[in-house]
């Protein structure tokens, strides 16, 4: 029998604003009750460390994920940082879940300088770990966790830009 082999998942996301501004944002609770306010949230729960980020959002389920998920979802996610480097980028690691399914999406976050500002690539594996509709609910699940992060950038422009942080 074959085995599901993931949907790649790789966005790319861009800030008006250096690095360490950038880093401070995304670890910023205010920030982050903002961005899960503005994807629609009943509820959220926002948890920041030095270099971890823990948010649960409950939200309506898109049409299409309601036979798996029910009416409302929870999505559980996690970013964790490393230390800067000379550049005052930094890698991490991401862990995004739908609470009561088998959908995942794990792997890698990278925030880098750029002549512009910063950029934010987020790559990974999204998994519906179900048997023969595994693959289609990946596909359709896709477009709504890249929606997720658009949402954030959206709100993180905004953010830099209100606060007089933007660059550009």
């Amino acid at each position: 029998m074959q085995q599901n082999v993931p949907v790649e998942f790789s966005l790319r996301v861009t800030y008006p604003a250096p690095p360490a501004t950038v880093f401070g944002m995304l670890t910023t609770s205010e920030f982050l009750q903002r961005c899960c306010v503005e994807s629609g949230a009943r509820r959220q729960a926002v948890e920041v460390t030095p270099s971890t980020v823990s948010v649960s959002l409950e939200v309506e389920s898109p049409a299409a994920a309601r036979p798996l998920v029910g009416q409302v979802m929870t999505i559980q996610q996690r970013f964790s940082w490393g230390e800067p480097d000379a550049a005052a980028g930094r890698d991490g690691i991401m862990q995004l879940a739908i609470a009561g399914s088998p959908l995942t999406l794990t792997g890698t976050c990278r925030l880098r300088p750029t002549a512009q500002g910063t950029e934010v690539d987020y790559t990974g594996d999204l998994v519906a770990a179900v048997p023969l509709l595994g693959r289609r609910i990946e596909q359709l699940a896709q477009p709504e966790f890249e929606e997720g992060f658009r949402v954030t950038e959206r709100v993180g422009r905004a953010w830099l830009t209100e606060r007089g942080l933007a660059t550009s």
